[in-house]
């Protein structure tokens, strides 16, 4: 069986290797190893006093005395009376002149690191005095235990607290809430300290070991849970608008390999990577139609797998209404403090009253948490699609965004609008429309193949479709939504003679396609040609978009009023009845392209 000096020993070693899991840093480990006394400590505050007052900014390290010599007095009690060795020792002394070393070159930081240590320094007892009048209570090694783990606590916070890298942005927010971490250590010291008598018992150290494990824990499980309820309080009323469905609906419906000239574009290439600010901006511009919604969510996919911290918004004419300059902001704030304690924790601290009404707040908190989560991707689709003095308001700001930090990338996707070209004109731009139209064949071949697959013509009615539609991809110009309107309308085709006539001349133009479509509706049957009208009315004037469900009790409310027996029997094939010029996008019934309204 273990002797109780063994059993010590264990003690102050097992909260050695706890410290140095918690603190999981090797390099920090390293660097506190390498300080193995007291004197080392004092060699390097006389080092610090030198610089800083060649710097003219000499600050007054007599205030840390007290924990210095009350350090002192300890570690020559756990050497004497425990056989601590150096591995023990290094700890007391090595986090000391860390700390002092990372802050000594910001004033704020250094001042509070000083006061911090100076108040552990007061509550150290003098463990000599106690140890010549109790040391013949064999429970009294083990409150010398607790001290050191009280220490090292201390130490465990304040190390990862200074050792973020976005800590001169956060500091502020952020140190009250180590603080108060801090206090909770310091309540376990002032406990400790009454243990530090003749009379303690076993009881007493197994009560206080007990409690100091919960002590942490328990503020931390508390504190974790406000911040949790905090942030989705703040979520909840700004109510930013998220865009993963959106992504996932525009994912699903992209042709693979539709956007492989963009990635191997020679200007896509070095905007990939540069990693210089002036050059981390890139506007592509099209058409309306031109895919230009695809290929972005195809490059949030690209930047994802490339590691990157993605964030995106994907802007619609459907709600125009509700996008503005500052619901883009929300948006990115939110995408980037997703899934991150300590993220969230800043936007508690510095959302304060103005996140949710000012869009100047807002710019801040985005530039406090773009350095915080490192090299970081923005992609905007559709910038064109909110208002004018909006998007004018949008893009000046993220310009000024991506010049403060050389790990953000931005990239912008819309028309080339005279007022976006006037803000973007100086930075790198590509074409979208000029250089699609291998994707576009692309687009055409597959969703020919997979057209006819699913229908299974005869082969030589398989033949003679895919010569009808050679032309189609040069005749798009660059407009993938030419293309797809063209092929969606062919399939309503009920007979090859129909076929022939919808593919022998191809539409002239988008509205040609359009036009054909609704020449189409107008030559149905009466019932169904008026039941289209309606939809399409509707879609076009509603102030915000309709659900199917909407749309299907409206078709059974009779113009006369309601007697109270309409019903929904069935449910409603809107495409068949409107063609490819409606889509349903989580349930919404909208256009499948702003053009279509205009």
């Amino acid at each position: 069986m273990a002797s109780t000096d063994e059993l010590i020993k264990a003690a102050f070693d097992s909260a050695v290797q706890k410290f140095k899991v918690d603190l999981d840093n090797e390099k920090a480990i390293e660097e506190i190893s390498k300080t193995q006394s007291i004197e080392d400590v004092y060699k390097a505050t006389e080092e610090l006093q030198e610089e800083q007052g060649k710097r003219n900014g000499l600050r007054n390290l007599a205030k840390i005395q007290p924990l210095l010599e009350g350090l002192r007095n300890y570690a020559k009690v756990i050497e004497v009376f425990v056989g601590a060795k150096q591995n023990v020792l290094s700890l007391i002394w090595g986090p000391i002149k860390l700390l002092l070393h990372w802050t000594n070159n910001l004033k704020q930081h250094f001042d509070a690191v000083v006061n911090v240590l100076a108040e552990i320094g007061h509550l150290l007892p003098e463990f000599q005095r106690a140890m010549d009048i109790f040391s013949q209570n064999v429970y009294i090694k083990e409150v010398l235990v607790l001290f050191f783990q009280d220490i090292l606590n201390f130490y465990l916070i304040v190390l990862k607290f200074f050792n973020h890298s976005y800590l001169k942005i956060v500091f502020e927010a952020m140190w009250p809430k180590q603080r108060e971490r801090i206090l909770v250590v310091k309540t376990q010291m002032e406990n400790h300290s009454l243990l530090l008598r003749h009379e303690v018992k076993f009881e007493h150290i197994q009560e206080a070991h007990n409690a100091q494990l919960k002590a942490i824990e328990h503020y931390d499980k508390v504190e974790k849970s406000l911040r949790r309820q905090e942030y989705k309080s703040i979520k909840a009323d700004i109510s930013p608008l998220i865009y993963d469905e959106r992504l996932d609906s525009i994912t699903s419906l992209t042709c693979l390999g539709t956007e492989a000239w963009l990635l191997n574009h020679p200007i896509f290439k070095k905007w990939l990577k540069s990693k210089i600010v002036s050059s981390n901006f890139l506007w592509l511009k099209g058409i309306p139609g031109s895919g230009k919604t695809y290929i972005s969510s195809s490059i949030v996919h690209k930047m994802k797998n490339d590691g990157l911290r993605t964030i995106y918004a994907f802007m619609s004419y459907t709600h125009s209404s509700i996008l503005t300059a500052l619901s883009v902001l929300h948006s990115l704030i939110f995408q980037l403090a997703s899934g991150s304690e300590a993220l969230e924790v800043l936007v508690n601290e510095l959302s304060g009253q103005d996140l949710k009404s000012s869009f100047q707040a807002a710019t801040d908190i985005l530039k406090v948490l773009l350095p915080c989560v490192g090299p970081t991707c923005i992609v905007l689709d559709g910038v064109d699609e909110i208002k004018d003095m909006e998007r004018r308001r949008l893009l000046k700001r993220l310009i000024e965004v991506c010049d403060c930090f050389d790990t953000v990338k931005i990239i912008i996707s819309s028309r080339e609008e005279a007022d976006i070209e006037t803000i973007l004109k100086s930075f790198a731009s590509i074409s979208i429309d000029s250089n699609n139209a291998g994707g576009i064949q692309m687009f055409v071949h597959q969703k020919t193949e997979n057209w006819l697959q699913e229908r299974e013509f005869l082969p030589a009615a398989g033949v003679e479709i895919r010569e009808l539609l050679k032309p189609l991809s040069s005749k798009a110009k660059g407009m993938f939504l030419y293309a797809k309107i063209v092929l969606d309308n062919v399939e309503y085709c009920d007979s090859i003679e129909q076929i022939r006539r919808e593919l022998r001349v191809l539409p002239e133009s988008l509205d040609d396609a359009y036009s054909r479509i609704l020449h189409r509706i107008n030559s149905s049957p009466e019932p169904l040609k008026l039941k289209a009208r309606k939809i399409l009315g509707w879609i076009g004037c509603a102030p915000t978009p309709m659900t199917v469900q909407e749309i299907e009790q409206a078709l059974v409310v009779s113009s006369e009023g309601v007697d109270g027996h309409a019903q929904v029997i069935h449910a409603e094939n809107l495409r068949r009845a409107c063609g490819p010029i409606v889509e349903v996008v989580d349930e919404y019934v909208q256009f499948v392209h702003f053009t279509v309204q205009e």
